[in-house]
């Protein structure tokens, strides 16, 4: 076997080679952030150059924005006529003036790729003096160094805060050098030139936000794109940071049971970005958190099957309520104390506002067309869509279901060419199916209907998008086990001749189905997205054998990892937490498979972040924005399904009067919901050491930026005043 095919991933090679997807790869991504990649002036683009350029004055201002002067018309250039060419030409010369001039300090290269039809444009911010510069007019914020609270600017030494804050300002700090973080919590504060040598270096995440942020300011991307001068951009994948997190364990798929450590969180948001690093922090809380449930459900199956009560279907049935109100009250505390962890970590991160403070307005929005009837028209024809799939699933679970019912009752008979007792068994797979195809269905139609729409900013798109897909999906998902308990029984009956019990089988047997079949779906399209990388560098390589391919090539051919991906990601784990909160009661054992579950995925989504997609271009984040919201609403239905599933389904109620359960009913649910609300409140939005360091903060900041400032920087100059009489002389 070729050394290039060894392994999917592989530190082998030369000094600047590696093994990566089955190729071996020259490393040629630092010092780049962004590569633009634009047609080469070749044979196969010579029909494209020799094109007429339409409307070429008016694709400039598009495309420039005219920002200080820049991207100014020159009409003896650009004008009627002119071939594709010459246009090309003098827009990426241009570009090239502005990057590299000293509005930007960018440093640029090129290269041509391996079959020669492409040419990339590099670009990469490596001066400080002009990242701190930038960072200055962008008005972004850094954390100040240790040496920023030295004796010598404040005339004190000021304790640096952390987590453990031990009262009246002192603090222990705890160091993490495997993961390179610690605890502690610097003040963030705006850059400043004057105080740059205590300030803390930006992480790749913030200055490829910088970088990102500063283009825009200049060039129109969308307009740069739909051009045609630019064929696509992608932020570039730096192997350094990506090697710092295999080292951990993060990203590295042979290391499956990797245990979710709060301090490599640091690190994915440093390489990363915010936007992932919540994800994931989100994510790996969620799984320490599963582990006592899953302990305790697993101690729940052992009972009801093996223990003393394995016969007695009355203490069962009770130990399944007793578990599911363990549930109701752990969802609580799981969702009040991540309220907790998440804002410590926006502390941490300098991510306070960030949502506000980085909402730049998408250049496809049109204030003109907001609220016309058009725009109305196009949200509700979203709505309606939205509504059409939900029937969908409703109405083919509820036919299948009619067609299983059947086809139980009359096991002689035939149903889709087979035997019915062959298909009782195929539509719980069928079911799954319908399931999957919905689901992929809607995710493609909604993302683009969302993406046309006029939102303002690319935050309110992604909730946007996060809203409908989640609505969909969840409904598409869940129904068709809530239908086996709320309607099957009678609607149609439950298989078997024990009552519930036949539903509540069919019920655990459906969601091991859609279970393992989830798994098996994100091996599968992440073994796609692979074949999508590897199929055409194979392709490339072969027509070229001897010559050498190049990491940034290899980035080139990877899919964009785009909202639309980064919901659906993020969605996978909310399901989890769904069937938890609703199921819990008619499957205890789901906690267990859920905690299981959770490892493979996460290092499938760190797998495919890493080494499938291209880099997430950074955004600003300040949690998980409408994740919040829906979670919330999961675990408030999940306490009304449990009650449900115990008083109404479960037999150990039967000899009551309708009357009497839904009287019960009604007092269970709203004393579990009432006690949910006040532990919430209870434990509020905000940890102890949390509180700690923002006073800290505050008492502490002004201090130590007058004594940067003040010390032969920014001076006071008020004109001096006339001073009043001393009473005491």
């Amino acid at each position: 076997m070729r050394s290039e095919e060894r392994a999917l991933i592989s530190g082998e090679g030369s000094e600047g080679e590696t093994h990566l997807l089955g190729t071996k790869v020259t490393l040629n991504d630092d010092p780049w952030n962004f590569v633009f990649v634009l047609p080469a002036d070749v044979d196969a683009n010579k029909a494209l150059f020799a094109e007429v350029m339409q409307a070429p004055e008016g694709t400039w201002n598009k495309i420039f924005t005219g920002f200080r002067g820049t991207g100014k018309l020159d009409k003896s250039v650009v004008k009627d006529g002119m071939t594709r060419k010459m246009f090309h030409s003098a827009v990426v010369e241009e570009i090239i003036s502005i990057f590299c001039g000293p509005k930007c300090g960018f440093e640029l290269n090129s290269m041509t790729t391996i079959d020669g039809d492409e040419v990339f444009l590099m670009v990469g911010l490596t001066d400080k003096d002009a990242t701190i510069q930038l960072a200055d007019r962008e008005k972004f914020q850094a954390a100040l160094l240790q040496s920023a609270y030295a004796q010598e600017h404040c005339g004190s030494a000021i304790a640096m805060p952390t987590e453990r804050g031990l009262g009246n300002g002192v603090f222990e700090i705890d160091k993490d050098e495997f993961h390179r973080s610690d605890n502690a919590h610097p003040a963030y504060v705006q850059v400043d030139e004057e105080i740059a040598e205590h300030l803390a270096d930006f992480s790749n995440a913030d200055i490829m936000r910088l970088v990102r942020r500063r283009i825009q300011t200049f060039v129109g991307l969308n307009a740069l794109l739909n051009s045609g001068v630019c064929l696509r951009i992608f932020a570039v994948h730096r192997w350094s940071s990506l090697q710092d997190l295999h080292n951990v364990g993060w990203n590295d798929p042979k290391n499956v049971m990797y245990w979710p450590r709060e301090t490599t969180i640091d690190m994915v948001r440093n390489k990363l970005g915010a936007e992932v690093g919540f994800f994931f922090h989100w994510y790996n809380f969620f799984t320490r958190w599963l582990a006592m449930p899953a302990v305790l459900s697993i101690v729940t199956f052992t009972a009801r099957n093996v223990g003393p009560i394995a016969d007695d279907e009355e203490k069962k049935d009770m130990l399944n309520i007793a578990f599911a109100c363990f549930v109701a009250v752990w969802s609580a505390l799981f969702l009040a104390r991540y309220e907790q962890v998440k804002n410590l970590k926006v502390l941490k991160w300098g991510m306070q506002g960030a949502s506000e403070s980085g909402a730049a307005v998408r250049k496809e929005f049109s204030d003109a067309y907001r609220g016309t009837f058009r725009d109305r028209m196009q949200h509700g024809l979203h709505w309606f869509l939205l509504f059409v799939f939900i029937a969908e699933a409703v109405g083919f679970t509820g036919w299948l279901s009619q067609l299983r019912s059947l086809a139980y009752h009359d096991k002689a008979g035939v149903t889709w060419g087979m035997s019915n007792v062959t298909f009782v068994t195929v539509a719980k797979y069928v079911t799954t199916v319908n399931i999957k195809v919905v689901d992929k269905s809607w995710a493609f139609l909604s993302a683009y209907l969302t993406k046309q729409e006029n939102w303002r900013t690319v935050q309110e798109l992604k909730a946007a998008m996060t809203t409908k897909l989640a609505i969909v999906k969840l409904f598409v998902f869940f129904y068709p086990f809530l239908y086996i308990v709320l309607l099957q029984p009678f609607v149609e009956g439950c298989p078997g001749d024990n009552g519930n019990a036949g539903c509540l089988h069919l019920l655990q047997d459906n969601l091991i189905v859609l279970f393992v079949t989830q798994l098996a779906t994100e091996f599968a399209t992440t073994g796609a997205y692979i074949l999508l990388v590897v199929i055409p560098v194979k392709l490339e390589r072969d027509k070229r054998p001897n010559s050498e391919y190049t990491y940034l090539e290899l980035q080139a051919k990877a899919q964009e990892y785009d909202a639309e991906t980064e919901i659906l990601d993020f969605m996978t784990a909310v399901l989890n937490f769904g069937f938890i909160a609703l199921f819990a009661n008619a499957l205890p054992f789901i906690c267990a498979l859920c905690f299981v579950f959770n490892f493979p995925m996460k290092r499938i989504l760190a797998f495919k972040i890493s080494y499938v997609y291209n880099c997430p271009v950074p955004r600003s984040a300040d949690g998980i924005g409408a994740w919040a919201g829906i979670l919330s609403a999961l675990a408030y239905m999940g306490v009304t399904f449990n009650c449900y599933i115990s008083i109404f389904f479960l037999p150990l109620l039967n000899h009551w009067k309708l009357s009497d359960k839904l009287i019960l009913f009604l007092a269970v649910e709203h004393i579990l919901i009432v006690l949910k609300i006040l532990m919430e409140k209870m434990m509020g939005e905000k940890s102890i050491a949390q509180t700690r360091i923002q006073e800290h903060h505050e008492d502490t900041v002004e201090k130590i930026m007058e004594g940067l400032l003040g010390g032969g920087g920014k001076t006071v100059t008020a004109k001096e005043t006339k001073k009043p009489d001393n009473p005491y002389k």
